[in-house]
């Protein structure tokens, strides 16, 4: 089954992204690939609103991808590019032979042998280093991958059960239809089809000539809509809208920021009802929807958080994702009779980020319960909500010859952020926890900041005394037992684009108290 040809814009920005991933060996910046795109007379966001799903991490109404951050694509988009015939035919070898690795590998009683794909048997087909490094950054987070590693020696992939549903292929297209088929029906059929919009709408918002919302949203006649009229109190909130969950930001930011906070409102929970849909699988939507996903014994499980019955929560949960659904989603209630405030429409959207990082909890327990559901579960979001399906970082700081001091532990990466905690300790605390549970994937660098005996010290994450550069991780993925324990002073901290000293400015992350 070949895919279907796409515009030839879309195919220059395709092409664009996987020229630069050869240039710099890595993924280009956003700020690149605008860039070429503008000196083609080609403007970026409409090339991108137009693309298919699961291509790129630009995508429909995708806005939070800008400067320095990496666009990236999958194999799904890479089958659109010029010139990428010898990487799509490395790539089905590849898949080939973790086919029969994980068939020859021998059952044992004990458990615990994962079967992995590495660089070097991909190597010995001619494959060089540069080609190497850009198969397992299109590999990594295919299906049947179970997370790997990379290292001077080269990188690995573990291959899991799911690689099975792939064998026996023999062109790349039959490869793109059986990774459609496994994502299941929500990746195949686009949210605005599938929750009976019109062809011209991306999840309830008509792009017409001017952007602007269309007319059966209430947004339209509010007086605030045009922006013209906010107050230094309404532009204020924009910086706490931004620091909500990604889906919130990439669906409402934009029109809050506007002034169009009726639309921002309904576009957030029109994310949430996209969101249940992919994360249970079942074809039905509204209130309907909500109670079967979150029923007792249900697709989707909320782990105990705030009580200790774990029936009572699910139960709570159910009721108010069917509530705010009902009452907030509805088409008969977006229409606000009474257009929202700045300060009102904020606070929908904060209620709208916490369901969604609840979603998110619900993916990252399946980590130990069914790492393979969970798998297919995080393609079939990232298809309709790419970038949406929060990671998780669980670690802890230790100090070789004390107590550890009051730190600051600070991840950088994601969208141009800064995550950090305040750590508080005694000194005669020797091991610290630290937990980041909304990273989005990617590479990440994790340092911690230190001051002893008036300097300050730098910790990092090290394997056998060597500074770990970066973290890489994937969507809804749950890392533990992360340790900071490698120290030096600033001066003597190489640690690249990250500073020696603890940055300006940062998102709170939580503040633990030991």
């Amino acid at each position: 089954m070949a895919a279907d040809v796409l515009p030839e814009p879309q195919v220059t920005l395709l092409t664009t992204i996987y020229e630069g991933l050869k240039q710099r060996g890595n993924w280009p910046p956003f700020s690149y690939v605008d860039q070429m795109l503008a000196r083609l007379e080609l403007d970026l966001d409409k090339v991108a609103d137009d693309l298919p799903a699961d291509m790129t991490n630009l995508g429909p109404g995708v806005r939070h991808v800008s400067g320095d951050d990496e666009v990236t694509m999958t194999i799904a988009g890479l089958y659109h590019c010029r010139g990428a015939q010898n990487d799509l035919d490395l790539i089905l070898q590849a898949v080939s032979i973790a086919v029969v690795i994980e068939r020859s590998q021998e059952p044992s009683v004990e458990g615990g042998i994962q079967p992995t794909l590495t660089s070097k048997a991909l190597a010995e087909l001619g494959a060089d280093d540069a080609t190497l490094k850009r198969l397992q950054l299109f590999m990594r987070f295919e299906p049947w991958g179970g997370g790997g590693s990379v290292t001077a020696d080269g990188w690995d992939i573990t291959i899991t059960r799911a690689i099975r549903r792939f064998g026996g292929i023999t062109t790349i297209e039959e490869y793109l239809q059986r990774r459609t088929d496994f994502y299941g029906q929500t990746a195949r059929v686009p949210p605005a089809v599938r929750l009976g919009f019109t062809p011209s709408t991306v999840l309830g918002i008509s792009r017409d000539d001017g952007g602007s919302p269309p007319s059966n949203v209430a947004a339209r006649s509010n007086p605030r809509s045009s922006g013209a009229h906010k107050s230094a109190a309404d532009s204020a909130l924009a910086p706490t809208i931004a620091r909500l969950h990604p889906a919130v930001v990439r669906k409402a930011y934009r029109l809050f920021d506007d002034g169009h906070y009726a639309s921002a409102v309904f576009e957030a929970f029109k994310a949430i009802e996209v969101r249940v849909a992919a994360q249970s699988g079942l074809d039905i939507s509204g209130r309907p929807l909500m109670a079967a996903a979150l029923a007792d014994g249900g697709p989707i499980q909320l782990a105990a958080e705030i009580g200790g019955s774990t029936n009572d929560e699910q139960e709570g949960f159910k009721l108010l994702f069917m509530g705010a659904i009902q009452g907030i989603r509805n088409p008969k209630a977006h229409t606000f009779d009474r257009p929202p405030s700045a300060q009102r429409a904020a606070e929908y959207l904060s209620l709208a980020s916490v369901m969604l990082r609840r979603l998110d909890d619900a993916v990252h327990d399946l980590m130990r319960s069914d790492p393979d559901k969970r798998r297919g579960v995080v393609h079939r979001i990232e298809a309709v909500l790419p970038m949406s399906v929060q990671a998780r970082l669980e670690g802890t700081l230790t100090y070789p010859s004390s107590g550890v001091p009051p730190s600051t532990v600070v991840l950088y990466g994601g969208p141009g952020k800064l995550h950090g905690q305040l750590v508080r300790t005694a000194f005669s605390v020797r091991v610290v926890p630290f937990v980041f549970d909304s990273v989005i994937a990617g590479q990440h660098t994790l340092v911690a900041y230190a001051e002893m005996n008036h300097q300050t010290m730098v910790g990092s994450v090290a394997v056998e005394n060597v500074e770990q550069p970066w973290l890489e991780l994937g969507p809804g993925e749950v890392r533990r037992g992360v340790v900071i324990d490698h120290w030096v002073g600033a001066d003597e901290f190489q640690g690249g684009y990250v500073s020696a000293t603890p940055p300006d400015t940062i998102e709170p992350g939580y503040e633990l108290l030991t």
